[in-house]
């Protein structure tokens, strides 16, 4: 066993026990020491079981380690207990904030990014308060002329983090906890910042500037790829063109364009061997010392300096240590003992930042190394061929192609299945992608990487002093740039090179992982043969079970999305039937809420098939997530009203290239039978919606389920109501009409339809003002419940046709 593997697994499962089941500092800390006993006598009496005695000991520790994580106490003047104690910090025009910018922004999704370390902070009335702590800030649009360690003052809207509260969704809000961010300013506009100086010099600040420097240089020499290749030595891929993005994701090869352990190993490897080369040129100092291990020690230098070119990124700082640990086990002769080494670098980076192992780039690194340390000595056992015989008189040509094979395409194969392999259950986990033709295109891919990187490693590091050459060397590395896309664009224009997959809970990840283990043992022993048939039937039985539960279900479940100031709702009919009810969306481009929200949640549910989609009416908080659902998702039939004689282009385009049925319901009164439950859809006839805006018109769908029934009304206000009241609507949960607006849900209305649970859908803090206080006294007024997305997140109601469940999955506090 090796020696470091019991005390890494049981420091990360102290890590992970401490978040979950929020262990106190001081209980974390008896326990450590109270663990520590039997190891310390068991080492002294020389017990061969030390490795495992040490176990408990390096468990507590990680519980200790995370809890400053898990229960932070900033302090009173920290901008997070301003805020609490300030509501109208929060309001439409916010507060004025100044502070020192933390971080190099970043443009993403048509704004720019980046953290402030606060100072102080204008509140109601003129006063100045002096204050503390990191604030991430959004601003719309590209800011240009700030950067890292200047004094700003922003006018912004104060919130505390916050998740949706959707199942399926990552949990943004701890993993900002995390990074110490507890509060977030959105600015409104460009001009409601304005630098006020610079802080004065740093460490952090100089490597900022240097990072300026070395993008201003590639701007300035106007690569075709100059995106990327900022990618490769500033971290930054803000500017990388979406459909390249989407090219680089679908083929498998996205971790390209983000500095990890591949870039740092690839600086590692052709620093070592430059200087090994020059090393060999002296016979004297070949004879005196190792050069070797000179040669190893001297590319730790320039490993550094390629994390500070990164700005010491959290995944390039990871990355950096890894490769530092290896450097280190290679000088005091344990080179060859790699997996002692990569638990040694993972404890190593554990311990400095316990919140790393919940972060993606941490696990793929991590991963990908340790199977192709495991599996490596297994494929060369099982695939062992011999290279070029010495006394083969056959074709040069033959020979030639032979060495090549043997001495790269093989074991670069091999090295790349093993990492897919790894890392293929992760990838799935959190990106909901699985890369068919992944493992072929990196063969390609990575070397080219490999000669790519060093290129702009080196044109950084001659811009310095020489840039002429360095922009002979940007040259050569955009051209290498170059093939590197078109063998990506080549790869992800093949069918199927990418599909979307249901997401695996954490056992079967681990069963997955457990599986790939065991079976690498296959032949030694009996035990390893049980084990990968038991991981196996666990992955089977985790994706079989929720099929046959939803095929056998007797229950009508309506599950209402929190997708901020929009409207989603997914219903699933006794026997596994679906229904989309409208698709949220957002006013800003680059957000999908159908890729960030609602495919999520359907593939936590394993749901890959929509039966129906109902478009209420074609407004974008409706309509626009339902457009990657139709493309990636099997949809059967589209419903609409009908609004307007057609149907929005972009939804048309996507209906018609997935080949969808559309019905358009405009005859004011249709129903349909799907197993069991009638589905009554309502709304104004062709001739009544001349008269009406697009809210008004919006179709209204009633099911009806044994005793119970569900009314889901769009955005229609009183002209709407009076029309839907011709018909029968008293149910028992009513989906609010309009958000809960001011005109909507009339006293007539509520009258008729007589609900006992009102569903909101509406975005927290909406500028709206959504749901109004006179419309929620309506509700209270007939003695209703009302449920929240806001506040509640994601709703569930759940029936058997006589009873009547909710469930909301948000369980955090609201201020």
């Amino acid at each position: 066993m090796q020696p470091l593997l019991p005390a890494v697994i049981a420091f990360a499962s102290g890590l992970a026990f401490s978040r979950y089941f929020n262990v106190s500092p001081a209980v974390a800390s008896a326990l450590a020491l109270l663990s520590a006993v039997l190891p310390v006598m068991l080492y002294i009496r020389r017990f061969r079981f030390f490795a495992l005695a040490v176990a408990p000991l390096f468990f507590f520790l990680g519980s200790l380690f995370m809890t400053p994580y898990v229960n932070p106490t900033p302090s009173p003047d920290h901008m997070l207990n301003i805020i609490r104690q300030n509501p109208e910090a929060g309001n439409f025009f916010g507060n004025t904030i100044d502070g020192v910018i933390a971080s190099e922004p970043e443009y993403a999704f048509d704004s720019t990014i980046f953290n402030i370390e606060a100072k102080r902070v204008l509140l109601k009335g003129g006063a100045w308060r002096a204050t503390r702590g990191l604030v991430l800030v959004t601003a719309q649009g590209r800011l240009k002329g700030i950067g890292y360690g200047d004094i700003v003052r922003l006018t912004a809207r104060l919130k505390e983090p916050y998740n949706l509260g959707n199942p399926g969704e990552p949990d943004m809000k701890a993993r900002l906890n995390m990074q110490g961010v507890f509060v977030t300013a959105h600015v409104r506009d460009p001009r409601f910042i304005a630098r006020l100086g610079d802080s004065g010099a740093s460490f952090a600040g100089y490597v900022s500037g240097l990072r300026r420097s070395v993008s201003g240089f590639i701007d300035a020499k106007g690569a075709e790829n100059r995106e990327v290749i900022k990618a490769f030595i500033t971290g930054e891929r803000r500017g990388i063109d979406k459909g390249l993005n989407a090219a680089y994701n679908r083929t498998g090869t996205g971790h390209i364009l983000s500095i990890s352990g591949l870039h740092v190993g690839i600086v590692m490897l052709f620093t070592y061997r430059l200087v090994l080369l020059v090393l060999k040129s002296s016979e004297r100092l070949m004879l005196a010392i190792n050069i070797k291990r000179l040669a190893a020690l001297l590319t730790v230098p320039p490993v550094f300096a390629y994390g500070l070119f990164s700005g010491l990124q959290v995944s390039a700082l990871r990355s950096v240590i890894m490769a530092a640990c290896f450097v280190f086990a290679f000088l005091v002769n344990r080179g060859k003992d790699h997996l002692n080494t990569l638990l040694l670098a993972a404890f190593a980076i554990l311990a400095a930042t316990p919140p790393s192992l919940w972060d993606v780039s941490f696990q793929l690194s991590f991963l990908a190394v340790f199977f192709i340390i495991y599996l490596g000595p297994v494929m060369s056992g099982v695939f062992a061929g011999e290279g070029t015989d010495a006394g083969d008189a056959g074709d040069v040509k033959k020979g030639f192609f032979r060495r090549i094979f043997y001495k790269y395409a093989r074991p670069s194969f091999f090295v790349t299945l093993a990492a897919s392999l790894g890392t293929i259950p992760v990838v799935a986990y959190h990106f909901h992608r699985a890369s068919l033709i992944g493992i072929i295109a990196n063969i390609i891919a990575v070397p080219i990487t490999s000669i790519a990187v060093p290129l702009v490693f080196l044109a950084t590091i001659t811009s310095f002093f020489w840039r002429g050459l360095a922009g002979m060397l940007l040259y050569a590395a955009d051209l290498a740039i170059r093939v590197l896309n078109g063998v990506v664009y080549f790869f992800s224009m093949l069918p199927y090179s990418s599909v979307w997959v249901s997401t695996p809970d954490i056992l079967s990840v681990f069963a997955f992982l457990g599986a790939v283990i065991c079976a690498a043992k296959f032949k030694r022993r009996a035990v390893y043969r049980y084990l990968t048939l038991a991981f196996i039937a666990v992955i089977i039985f985790n994706w079989a079970y929720p099929q046959y539960e939803r095929k056998t279900s007797t229950r009508l479940s309506a599950t209402f999305l929190s997708v901020g100031q929009g409207d989603s709702a997914l219903i699933e009919f006794p026997g596994g039937k679906t229904m989309l009810i409208d698709g949220g969306g957002v006013y800003s481009s680059g957000y999908d809420t159908g890729e960030r929200v609602i495919a999520p949640f359907l593939w936590s549910r394993k749901i890959k098939d929509i039966d129906y989609i109902v478009l209420s009416h074609p407004q974008l908080d409706h309509m626009q997530g339902l457009i990657f659902v139709i493309e990636n998702f099997n949809v059967g039939e589209f419903w609409w009203s009908g609004y307007g004689g057609a149907l929005p282009e972009v939804l048309k385009i996507a209906l018609n290239r997935r080949k969808v049925a559309v019905r358009v319901m405009d005859k004011g009164y249709e129903k349909t039978d799907i197993n069991n439950v009638s589905v009554e859809a309502i709304g104004p006839t062709g001739d009544e919606q001349k008269g009406l805006d697009a809210n008004n018109a919006s179709l209204v769908v009633r099911l009806l389920y044994g005793k119970r029934s569900l009314l889901f009304t769009g955005d229609i206000g009183e002209e709407g109501e009076r029309l839907a009241i011709k018909r029968d609507i008293s149910s028992d949960v009513l989906k609010a009409p309009h958000h809960g607006s001011r005109n909507s849900s009339s006293l007539e209305f509520l009258d008729v339809v007589r609900p006992s649970v009102v569903v909101v859908s509406a975005g927290r803090d909406n500028v709206f003002g959504f749901p109004h206080s006179e419309t929620l006294a309506r509700y209270g007024a007939i003695n209703a419940e009302v449920l929240r997305t806001d506040l509640n997140g994601a709703i569930a109601i759940t029936t058997d046709g006589e009873d009547l469940q909710k469930e909301s999955y948000l369980t955090e506090s609201y201020n």
